[in-house]
């Protein structure tokens, strides 16, 4: 038996999310459906992050087993054929078997986009998300510098959640800009998902050991309303120590996000 890793990039835009569901259209049915015609058995598709509805992904990673020979080449063309423009094989390959591609991550990688023009833009509505232009960038980043290191994100994680617990680890919390941009943190040189380039957009990077349920959102929601004045810079610290969805932001919406890379 085969095991197939794909890496997918797709447009969440049109989809209920990566995981399959009765009530919407999952990106995880499609994927499958597609690899099922071209192996001519039942396969069960399993993916490394359950993006929410609306999200997008650069880098999402996949498997599936197989009896079937066909190169991984061949399995590259042909999903591509099948499946939807807004969804990509970007690259197929042979896992070596046992391979979980969730339990076998080492780091997620995920950037949020925030468009801060006077206007918001007709081209990235469902790309980045429009904040306006009156944004304390510095503020943000200072505020940002305690979610760094193995904490309990609970104040920030989503309802309805089942997970065991909500201790997770983030390695990386960077505020990127554009180059020509008044610069608090690094520059950017190019925005993932983003066409055109736009010198008005920043980006969060977020790197850790994993994610809760709208974690990120929630944390981009909370410092967005730092940078706005609504909060001073160490309330986001105080929101961790509360361990009290209430206590943070709004949640930011889900068309900012995109999941980038795995490392395994």
């Amino acid at each position: 038996m085969r095991t197939i890793k794909l890496t997918l990039e797709y447009d969440g835009t049109n989809y209920s999310g990566w995981q399959s569901q009765t009530n919407g259209t999952a990106i995880q049915d499609v994927v499958a459906r597609a690899i099922q015609k071209m192996v001519e058995e039942k396969i069960v598709l399993r993916g490394a992050s359950r993006t929410d509805a609306g999200v997008h992904a650069l880098g999402q990673v996949a498997i599936f087993q197989t009896e079937r020979d066909i190169p991984c080449t061949g399995f590259l063309k042909g999903l591509n054929t099948l499946l939807p423009e807004d969804i990509r094989v970007k690259r197929c390959e042979e896992a070596v078997n046992p391979f979980h591609p969730v339990k076998d991550a080492k780091q997620k990688e995920y950037h949020y986009l925030l468009e801060m023009g006077e206007t918001p833009s007709a081209l990235n509505r469902n790309r980045a998300w429009w904040v306006g232009s009156n944004l304390d960038l510095k503020k943000m980043e200072q505020a940002s510098r305690c979610l760094i290191g193995e904490r309990d994100f609970k104040s920030f994680q989503g309802p309805l959640s089942a997970t065991k617990t909500t201790v997770r680890r983030l390695d990386c919390v960077s505020l990127r800009v554009p180059k020509g941009r008044s610069n608090p943190a690094k520059n950017l040189d190019c925005f993932v998902g983003l066409w055109p380039p736009r010198n008005d957009v920043v980006c969060f990077q977020f790197i850790g050991n994993g994610f809760l349920k709208y974690m990120i959102r929630n944390i981009v929601g909370t410092l967005v309303e730092v940078g706005q004045g609504k909060r001073p810079v160490a309330n986001v610290e105080e929101i961790l120590e509360a361990r009290d969805r209430k206590k943070a932001g709004c949640c930011a919406p889900a068309h900012g996000l995109y999941l980038v890379a795995i490392q395994y």
